[in-house]
């Protein structure tokens, strides 16, 4: 459809520095007053749908309640991750006391605009090692800075990079876990002229030759290298991490396994009370199971949102 100019609201109805979500022509957009003008965009963060109105408004921008997401709000445009797409912007005018939008029948997220691989026009070549969200994020935004030399990504992870945020929550409430959550598919890195090199680890880092030793002796020369191999999960140093129904939690197949077991088991224990621990618990507690929650701390999130807010959980 051509484009619909539809009133929303009322100047009033906002105040400086609100959020809210409003309908254009049967449409969601999320209205915004900041700066001494109206902005409009997508109501949705576009990692994992988040209500971006509970979100927080400053320095021209709206950050995700969920994960802290960055998006402008005057062209809807990603500024930091995890979001994976640029949101929709809306042209708005006042007339008078009147807020008017104008939508069309696009939809809500957009793909970055990003540079063509073109290694007649620039021959280097960028590694990254880690295929997490660090490493994933890295490569598009050097594509959408307008690199247009090779990119290649070593992971030692047998799957594309994937939301590593959905593991303690939407996978282990789930019946079963089957696929990773891609944060972007193999016909995306393809077009964009991303090479991702799966289960392969890297041994050794050449600095003075500049070249990279990974998978079963494989050698890479590189220009630029940049190290996203993200973080190592803490185990207890004491007796029994080994013993069976003993878990932690960072990949996939971790989910996995703790699910199978779940579902013949009727009791857990979570040791610590972080979002991560907090979260399983909360899962596990769906699933059916008598959840302990065993921590350091007086209080949930202690360390993290503090006392007061801690005690909201407990």
């Amino acid at each position: 459809m051509s484009p619909q100019k539809t009133a929303v609201c009322q100047v009033s109805d906002l105040r400086e520095g609100q959020m809210k979500p409003f309908k254009a022509a049967g449409k969601k957009i999320l209205l915004a007053r900041y700066g001494g003008d109206f902005w409009a965009i997508a109501p949705n963060c576009t990692h994992f749908g988040a209500p971006l109105e509970k979100g927080v408004v400053g320095q021209g921008r709206v950050v995700c309640p969920w994960h802290n997401a960055c998006f402008s709000l005057k062209s809807g445009s990603i500024v930091e991750p995890p979001g994976r797409n640029d949101l929709a912007s809306y042209p708005v005018q006042v007339e008078g006391d009147t807020v008017y939008v104008e939508v069309s029948d696009a939809g809500s997220q957009v793909v970055p605009l990003m540079a063509s691989y073109a290694p007649d026009q620039d021959d280097r070549t960028f590694v990254i090692v880690g295929g997490g969200a660090a490493g994933n994020a890295a490569a598009e935004s050097l594509r959408k800075e307008g690199y247009q030399g090779r990119i290649v990504i070593l992971s030692a992870d047998s799957e594309l990079p994937y939301d590593r945020t959905a593991l303690s929550k939407h996978y282990l409430q789930s019946d079963s876990v089957d696929e990773a959550s891609l944060l972007r598919s193999d016909d995306f890195y393809q077009e964009h002229s991303i090479e991702i090199k799966t289960g392969v680890a890297v041994h050794q880092l050449n600095l003075d030759s500049r070249q990279v030793t990974y998978g079963d002796g494989e050698t890479l020369t590189y220009d630029a290298l940049l190290l996203a191999t993200g973080g190592k999960v803490q185990e207890l140093p004491i007796p029994g991490m080994d013993l069976a129904n003993v878990f932690t939690l960072r990949r996939t197949a971790d989910a996995q396994h703790i699910l199978a077991t779940a579902k013949d088991s009727q009791r857990a224990v979570i040791i610590g009370s972080g979002f991560i621990g907090m979260e399983v618990a909360s899962s596990l507690r769906q699933q059916g199971l008598e959840v302990t929650v065993v921590a350091s701390s007086e209080v949930p999130f202690k360390k993290v949102l503090g006392e007061q807010v801690g005690q909201m959980f407990q």
